[in-house]
């Protein structure tokens, strides 16, 4: 499991989202992944709300407030990679977010 890779997730209760991983793949080697769930919907923008770049896989946005593990089992896919553009874009929204 990559960083940047956009995955189909079947939640236990409610349908399924599209959601990106976010942590490193040392660490998910070993524990689940830390993902945040996309959005279609990138309006209104609110910090927490990064907009994916043009080139990407899928449109929208990622959105931080869902950031979390995930279980792995529960993943289909893969659909994508993001590019560096967009991956630059949350880290640094995730640094403002967590005043890192």
């Amino acid at each position: 499991m990559n960083r940047g890779v956009v995955w189909d997730y079947s939640p236990s209760a409610g349908p399924s989202v599209r959601i990106v991983v976010l942590s490193n793949d040392v660490h998910n080697s070993v524990s689940w992944p830390v993902c945040a769930y996309l959005t279609r919907r990138a309006t209104p923008l609110v910090p927490t709300m990064v907009p994916l770049a043009d080139p990407d896989p899928v449109g929208g946005a990622v959105d931080l407030t869902t950031l979390g593990t995930i279980n792995p089992d529960r993943l289909s896919g893969p659909v994508g990679m993001l590019t560096g553009a967009s991956l630059a874009r949350i880290a640094e929204a995730m640094r403002l977010l967590l005043a890192l």
